[in-house]
């Protein structure tokens, strides 16, 4: 998910730009009064932000295997037991990109009867409008960043097999259970859970 927001920048300006006068004549022709009309130029920037969201970042965790070995015969063995791990809550880190200024323009125009005060320019929010979000309404990020630690408990099983003292084959199936962190609809320790596979193959350079 993301989220799109303005923000104004400082330095808008309102600019007197002429103005001329229009006479007001009644059905008979005759001229009942005079009415001002003034022009003006607003100009304004702005920056458009987005915040986007992502897993990232650095993912420790230190695992305790406490196993069984069982030698089946002189060069094949089986062992399986409990893996205990212990890592941080996986977080989702906010992004924030600006983007440069962005300038409007906008010209408008004011009328007021010659007799009557003067009327102010219009303000300029009321000229120059935005759709979107102001950055003032930002509440903070979508995903809260998540506290605390995981301990995980899961089962290893494999096996070793030694060929002419020399070659150590040796294979490991892992699966660790974790409770889930929903995120946006998103499970994140969802591949916490996944099995694991280890294949190693290993030669013995001196005897």
């Amino acid at each position: 998910g993301t989220q799109s927001f303005y923000s104004i920048n400082s330095g808008s300006t309102i600019n007197y730009v002429d103005s001329f006068f229009i006479p007001i004549v009644d059905q008979t022709g005759h001229v009942t009064g005079v009415m001002i009309r003034k022009n003006y130029e607003y100009s304004q920037s702005h920056d458009s932000i987005v915040k986007s969201y992502a897993v990232g970042g650095r993912y420790t965790e230190f695992e305790l295997p406490v196993l069984l070995k069982y030698s089946l015969t002189k060069k094949l063995s089986v062992y399986g037991g409990v893996n205990i791990g212990y890592s941080k809550l996986i977080r989702v880190n906010e992004n924030t990109y600006r983007s440069n200024p962005i300038g409007i323009s906008r010209d408008t125009f004011t009328f007021a009867n010659i007799n009557a005060n003067p009327l102010t320019p219009p303000l300029i929010s009321a000229v120059i409008r935005y759709n979107g979000t102001p950055l003032a309404n930002y509440s903070g990020p979508l995903y809260p960043a998540s506290q605390g630690s995981l301990f995980r408990l899961g089962y290893m099983l494999g096996f070793s097999y030694e060929l002419k003292k020399r070659w150590l084959l040796d294979a490991l199936i892992q699966q660790g259970s974790v409770k889930t962190n929903v995120q946006g609809g998103y499970d994140l320790n969802k591949a916490l859970s996944a099995s694991y596979f280890r294949f190693t193959l290993g030669y013995k350079l001196f005897k």
